[in-house]
Order: C-alpha cells, then sequence, then structure tokens
C-alpha cells in the first residue's frame, strides 16, 4: 500500500513540475524535479546505511514536498490559508524527528533515560539543521528565480525565517517525543533487544 502513495506523490511532483514549466516558470519547474531526485537519492542512501523503513522516509520527503511545491506554492496555499506555513514546517519537523528517532532507537528496547534525552536532543538539533536547510534554500530560490517564499502574508522575511525556525522546533519536539512513546510501548510489549 505504502508502495501506491509513493509513486501517487512522486507523479504529483511532476504534474507541478510540468504545470510550472507550461505556466513559463521554467527554473522552478525544474526545481521540483531536482527536490524530487533528491528525495529519491535520500532514500537510496537510506537503504544503503541499512536505515529502515526507507518507504516512510521516502513517504515522509515526498509528502513535504507535494505540501510545499503542489499545495503551498502552485495551488497558492501559502498565501491563501493563513498559517499554512507554519503548520507545514510542524508536521514536516514532526514527521522528520518522528522517522529519525525511531530509526535510531529501532533496536533498542531499553535505552536509559540520560542517553534517550541526549540522543532525543541530537534528532532535535538535525531537524533543526534541516530546517534550516530549507529557510536557506527558500532565500536562495528567491534570490536566483526571483520568487518570494520567505514572507508569508503580513510577516516580514527575517520574522518569517525566525517563525518557521520556531514551528520547526516545536515540530521536532513532538517528533521526538512520539517516537519515544512508540518505542516505550514496543518496549513494554516485548522487552528483548532487536535483532
Amino acid at each position: 500500500m505504502r508502495a501506491w502513495w509513493v509513486q501517487a506523490l512522486r507523479a504529483t511532483i511532476v504534474v507541478t513540475a510540468v504545470a510550472e514549466i507550461l505556466r513559463g516558470d521554467v527554473p522552478y519547474g525544474l526545481f521540483c524535479l531536482v527536490a524530487l531526485a533528491f528525495a529519491r537519492g535520500s532514500v537510496i542512501v537510506a537503504r544503503q546505511i541499512d536505515l529502515r523503513p526507507p518507504v516512510m522516509l521516502e513517504l515522509v520527503l515526498l509528502s513535504v514536498l507535494v505540501g510545499d511545491m503542489t499545495l503551498g506554492s502552485s495551488l497558492g496555499l501559502y498565501v491563501s490559508a493563513p498559517g499554512y506555513d507554519k503548520l507545514l514546517h510542524v508536521v514536516t519537523a514532526m514527521l522528520l524527528a518522528g522517522v529519525g528517532a525511531f530509526a535510531m532507537w529501532r533496536h533498542a528496547r531499553a535505552v536509559d533515560r540520560a542517553r534517550g534525552v541526549f540522543e532525543g536532543a541530537l534528532v532535535v538539533l538535525a531537524t533543526l539543521g534541516i530546517g534550516a536547510l530549507w529557510e536557506l534554500s527558500e532565500y536562495t530560490v528567491d534570490r536566483v528565480l526571483g520568487r518570494t517564499t520567505q514572507s508569508a502574508p503580513g510577516m516580514h522575511a527575517l520574522s518569517d525565517t525566525m517563525a518557521d525556525l520556531g514551528a520547526d522546533l516545536v515540530g521536532a519536539v513532538l517528533g521526538v517525543a512520539l517516537a519515544a512513546s512508540y518505542v516505550a510501548a514496543l518496549t513494554r510489549r516485548d522487552p528483548r533487544p532487536a535483532r
């Protein structure tokens, strides 16, 4: 079932890219295709380092791309739906941190509290780093492609960036907390270490 969703999300990004190119925004259409290739490449790398489940990682990445490129930019939700940008940042960070923390803890059925807090903090910081890369890519898209991705309606670009990073922090903490709860539930069900 997940493979069907992956194919549908990939197709949505390709359709978005083609639509942007047909509208005359060739650079943004190409940017959509490069982002799609990056998402696929990330999954290939994840598979090589035995990060499981790579299909889940690809679902998360493709969902973020559809949320940003198709719904946010092409269909205009960034402008027409107040708060859409912040919601997308919270959800994206929550999904990325949740998958990252679960991948780190998947073999550990019992993690001591201090180690778990330290590793959870590392996942939150890594997720914030991804959020910062997102903001840098918005800045680059604005400068190179002449778009206005760095400001939400009624917000100055710097204020929008800081609010986006704050939303990333909230989402990352929620994602790590959800992953920790899930791993704890698995531990209660089967306390033996996973193989």
